[in-house]
C-alpha cells in the first residue's frame, strides 16, 4: 500500500509538470491562476530529486522512468541559472549600465544620490524615479552624470530617469500613460549614436492587490502587462540604431513573454553572469523587508550590436523594494552585417 502511494505521488508529479510544460510551450490564453503556475514552472521542477528518491522507495519502474526524465529536463533547463558564467574580457572598453528601481519612494532619494557617486556606471536608468516633478536635471548628480534626461507619467512618481556621463543626443518619452512607461534616450558611445530604452511596464497584479506578495499572487493578471509588452515589441521592431533595452519588465525568466524578447534579443546576466539573478522583493514595503528575493524582475537586454562581458545583481539600495543590476557590454558592430 505504502508503495503504490509513493508511486503515485512521483506519478502525479511528473504529470502535473509535463502539463505546465506544455500549456507554457503552446502559448495558449491560460485562466489567470493556471498563468501564475506556468510562469513558476521553475520553482516546481526543484523537487524533481525528491520525486525521483520516492520512485525508488516505491520500486515503481514507471515511476522511476519517468521521474528519471523529468530529472534531466530539470538539469537541462536550470543549468544556465545554476552553472558559473565565465566573466569575458572587454578587447575595448566596454559600456557599463546600471538599471535601479527607485521603488517610488522618496525616502530612498538621499540614499541613492550617495551611492550613485559611487558606482562606476557610465549610464544609470532609473525606474519609478523618487525625482518628481521632474525639472532640468538633478544637481546633485550632475558631477558623476553630466547628461541626464527624466521624464514623468501622470502619476509622478513613476517616471523615468537617464544619467550619463556620455552625451545625450536625442531624448522623448514614449509608451504608456498614466502609469507604466518606457523612454528612449540617444547616446553617443565610440562614435557611434546607441538607443537606449528605459523600460517600467506595469506588474502583473489585478485591480484591488495590497502591496504585499500574498495579495500579489492572489490578484495576478498579466493582460495589461502583456499589451505594454505588445507596444514595446512594435516599437523596437522600427529601431535603425543599435539599441539596449533595460530596466523592470515584472516578467519572470520561465514564462513565455521572457521569449518573446529572448527572441532578438541577449539577455546580459544570463551571458555573462551567474547565479539566480532575483531581484524581487528585496524589502520596501513587503515583508517590512524580511522576505529574501525570489524572483528575477529586472533585465539588460542588447541586440547583435552588443555583447555582454560581466552582469551581476548588486546589494540593496536604502529601502528600495528592487535590487540593482549592472552589466559591461562591448560594443561590437552588426555582427551579421
Amino acid at each position: 500500500m505504502m508503495r503504490r502511494l509513493l508511486a503515485g505521488m512521483s506519478l502525479g508529479y511528473c504529470l502535473f509538470v509535463v502539463a505546465l510544460i506544455l500549456l507554457r510551450l503552446l502559448h495558449v490564453t491560460n485562466p489567470v491562476a493556471l498563468a501564475l503556475l506556468i510562469s513558476l514552472t521553475m520553482f516546481f521542477l526543484i523537487p524533481a530529486p525528491l520525486a525521483l528518491a520516492l520512485a525508488i522507495l516505491a520500486r515503481s519502474r514507471v515511476a522511476q522512468g519517468s521521474t528519471a526524465v523529468v530529472c534531466l529536463v530539470a538539469l537541462a533547463w536550470l543549468s544556465d541559472v545554476f552553472l558559473f558564467t565565465p566573466t569575458l574580457r572587454a578587447s575595448e572598453e566596454p559600456l557599463r549600465l546600471l538599471i535601479f528601481n527607485a521603488s517610488g519612494k522618496t525616502a530612498v532619494r538621499a540614499d541613492a544620490e550617495l551611492w550613485l557617486h559611487t558606482q562606476p556606471a557610465d549610464v544609470v536608468l532609473i525606474q519609478e524615479t523618487f525625482f518628481a516633478p521632474p525639472g532640468p536635471g538633478i544637481e546633485t548628480l550632475r558631477e558623476p552624470y553630466p547628461h541626464q534626461a527624466l521624464q514623468a507619467t501622470d502619476l509622478d512618481y513613476r517616471g523615468n530617469a537617464t544619467l550619463s556621463i556620455y552625451p545625450i543626443e536625442a531624448e522623448g518619452q514614449e509608451g504608456f500613460k498614466p502609469d507604466s512607461v518606457y523612454t528612449r534616450v540617444v547616446i553617443t558611445f565610440q562614435d557611434q549614436p546607441i538607443a537606449l530604452y528605459n523600460v517600467s511596464l506595469q506588474a502583473p497584479i489585478g485591480v484591488g492587490a495590497a502591496n504585499n506578495l500574498a495579495s500579489l499572487f492572489a490578484n495576478y493578471d498579466t493582460g495589461v502587462r502583456d499589451e505594454q509588452i505588445a507596444a514595446l515589441m512594435e516599437r523596437l521592431s522600427q529601431e535603425t540604431l543599435p539599441m539596449i533595452v533595460a530596466g523592470e519588465f515584472n516578467v519572470l525568466e520561465f514564462e513565455p513573454a521572457y521569449d518573446q524578447f529572448a527572441a532578438f534579443l541577449g539577455d546580459s546576466f544570463r551571458e555573462a553572469g551567474s547565479g539566480l539573478g532575483f531581484t524581487f522583493p528585496a524589502g520596501g514595503g513587503y515583508a517590512q523587508g524580511f522576505l529574501r528575493p525570489v524572483l528575477r524582475l529586472d533585465y539588460i537586454w542588447h541586440d547583435q550590436n552588443f555583447q555582454a562581458v560581466s552582469a551581476e545583481v548588486l546589494p540593496p539600495v536604502s529601502i528600495a523594494d528592487r535590487l540593482p543590476v549592472l552589466a559591461e557590454l562591448q560594443y561590437v558592430g552588426d555582427s551579421e552585417s
